[in-house]
């Protein structure tokens, strides 16, 4: 339900699921842990971080002791509490658990894992929220990791580079920031000059291009339609 945008029903469904394995199951099972961990998920994406928070603890307290720190699923949970502590507006705390959550899957998965990667990613949006250029080199790492995972022209570069774009713009170095969410859309829609980008839209239709063009559009670029391509 949450994929298809329908967090709310989804809420309401793990809500009766947790209700009734509380009652079947005992405290602390890792189903339990499971199902608590999808609710926080689905509060983040919600915005509601107070509810967020309380699952996502509770979650992280039955994996620790479950699974242990070197399993993924408690990694992740850190993961996602950093984000909820990003969406609060706590953004020392949410440094503290990102940078917990990767070095955790650092030791899990290998320093150059697309879960790393992603990580990274999470700490480049809190230096961007916090308008610091310090957060260049954690994208970078990022970028040459999905570089080497995924490929050049892989959604997962294109949204490295929108990232920077947005770090560059927060920072207010505009054209930096254009050069940026120029090559996100270059490597999104490979092949096509920068000025087909509504031409494109129109052919792709993908949420992430989409975002490329609303990114353009906050920096007063003019795109012309049927332009090109280069």
């Amino acid at each position: 339900y949450t994929m298809m945008g329908s967090t709310a029903r989804s809420l309401e469904n793990l809500q009766r699921a947790l209700s009734i394995m509380k009652k079947k199951l005992p405290e602390g099972h890792p189903d339990i842990g499971r199902i608590l961990l999808n609710l926080g998920v689905g509060h983040l994406y919600q915005g509601d971080y107070q509810l967020a928070r309380t699952y996502l603890t509770q979650s992280l307290k039955i994996q620790e002791r479950v699974l242990g720190l070197d399993h993924y699923l408690p990694a992740a949970t850190i993961n996602n509490l950093g984000m909820v502590e990003m969406g609060d507006g706590h953004f020392a705390e949410a440094d503290r658990l990102l940078t917990q959550a990767l070095r955790l899957r650092e030791q899990i998965f290998g320093e150059t894992h697309l879960e790393v990667a992603r990580t990274l990613m999470n700490i480049g949006e809190l230096y961007t929220k916090q308008n610091d250029l310090a957060g260049l080199p954690v994208l970078q790492r990022s970028l040459e990791i999905r570089r080497s995972q995924s490929g050049e022209n892989s959604p997962h570069v294109a949204e490295t580079y929108n990232a920077f774009g947005d770090l560059f713009l927060a920072a207010g170095q505009i054209p930096k920031a254009k050069e940026a969410y120029e090559k996100s859309l270059s490597v999104s829609v490979p092949g096509y000059g920068r000025q087909a980008a509504i031409a494109l839209h129109e052919l792709t239709d993908t949420p992430h291009t989409g975002l490329v063009l609303h990114s353009l559009g906050q920096l007063g670029i003019t795109i012309t339609k049927g332009a090109e391509p280069q």
